[in-house]
């Protein structure tokens, strides 16, 4: 059905009883929904690859961005830059630069905003991925995890997090700290 090299996204909606209802799949970008009734199986439950098993697919239309899923435990919804255009906090092509912990700006580290990350000198990065390779290149900074949304900053001095914590706060949802 579906070449050896998909990439392949399963999307569970977790219940009050902890059972996950499979809400969507996703492959090489097209959307397929579970027709009638939903399977219903613990996500870590199923071996690493393997589809629910008995579920009817229909092809659907797969939306820009979906909407943050609040988990009732753990972590808060990671930021989603192409949500962010798609409300207007921040523009496709839209500079952005980087600021070090101490909240100084770092010299000729700036990137453009593109789709659900950031363009820097023509390669796509995401927002942590591109702070943590400036910032070891700058400051021979060796941290396996950067918070890149709380690094990069508008030219009105915003950062892409204050951004998120707008958009979530405006969806009446926990703030990311």
């Amino acid at each position: 059905m579906f070449a050896m090299n998909s990439q392949i996204r399963f999307t569970y909606q977790v219940g009050e009883s902890s059972a996950a209802s499979l809400t969507h799949i996703e492959v090489d970008g097209q959307l397929f929904i579970p027709q009638g009734s939903r399977s219903t199986a613990a996500p870590d439950s199923m071996p690493f690859g393997q589809a629910p098993t008995g579920v009817e697919l229909q092809k659907g239309v797969l939306p820009d961005s979906q909407p943050p899923v609040i988990p009732r435990h753990g972590k808060a919804p990671r930021t989603d830059v192409a949500v962010l255009v798609r409300e207007g906090y921040l523009t496709n092509g839209q500079s952005v630069h980087l600021r070090d912990y101490k909240g100084n700006r770092v010299p000729n580290c700036s990137a453009t905003i593109s789709g659900r990350g950031l363009n820097f000198n023509g390669e796509h990065f995401s927002l942590s991925a591109l702070a943590q390779r400036l910032l070891a290149e700058t400051f021979e900074f060796k941290s396996g995890f950067v918070q890149g949304p709380a690094r990069w900053f508008t030219d009105s001095e915003q950062s892409i997090l204050d951004f998120w914590n707008q958009y979530l706060e405006r969806l009446q949802t926990p703030l990311v700290k």
